[in-house]
């Protein structure tokens, strides 16, 4: 873990990434993806939209449901390589977050 960030590994870590924000987001939504293949690289620019009806896991700790509902701009990068996922690279504005919910002004 590095500048609150939370490092996993391996399917399992995709899959704790999944539920984490599906725990806390239930109703969630994928919008506006744009999805790049080159190669040995592929990216995805999206927006993801949800209630946080559930409680949020986070490296500093858990955050309980707001009620609020967020939508949020990311991207990621997922290196390939022998046709397998090798890294799983999200960023999001963290902050931007925080603030819809309620959390920080």
């Amino acid at each position: 873990m590095a500048n609150g960030a939370t490092l996993a590994h391996g399917s399992s870590g995709a899959e704790l990434f999944y539920d984490t924000w599906n725990e806390a987001f239930p109703d969630n939504s994928i919008g506006n993806s744009v999805v790049f293949d080159a190669g040995d690289q592929g990216a995805e620019e999206a927006r993801f939209t949800g209630t946080h009806s559930g409680t949020l896991h986070t490296p500093n700790g858990d955050i309980p449901p707001t009620g609020k509902r967020m939508v949020s701009q990311y991207a990621a990068v997922v290196p390939v390589h022998d046709g397998k996922v090798t890294a799983f690279h999200m960023y999001f504005d963290v902050a931007e977050v925080l603030v819809q919910l309620g959390l920080m002004s």
